[in-house]
C-alpha cells in the first residue's frame, strides 16, 4: 500500500478531528484531498502528508543564494 493511501484511510477515519483553515467548517475526505463546505480545497501530497497553512511563510534564503549555490558546484 501506498504512503497516500494509507493517509487518505487516516485521514477518513479522523476526519471529525479537522477543520478548514479558512472558515473553520468541518472538512470531508473527496479522492486525494480534504474539502470543505464551501469548497476549500486541501490536496494530499504523494507522501501524505497536507499542507494547511494558509500562506507560505517568508524564507531565509534568496534566489541569490541559490544562484550562488548553483555556480559553485558547477
Amino acid at each position: 500500500m501506498k504512503k497516500i493511501d494509507i493517509a487518505v484511510e487516516l485521514y477518513q477515519k479522523n476526519a471529525g478531528l479537522f477543520r478548514c483553515p479558512i472558515c473553520l467548517e468541518a472538512i470531508e475526505i473527496m479522492e486525494r484531498s480534504l474539502v470543505c463546505s464551501k469548497q476549500h480545497s486541501f490536496d494530499l501530497a504523494k507522501k501524505g502528508y497536507i499542507h494547511l497553512l494558509k500562506k507560505s511563510m517568508d524564507s531565509d534564503y534568496t534566489k541569490e543564494m541559490f544562484q550562488s549555490r548553483r555556480a559553485s558546484m558547477t
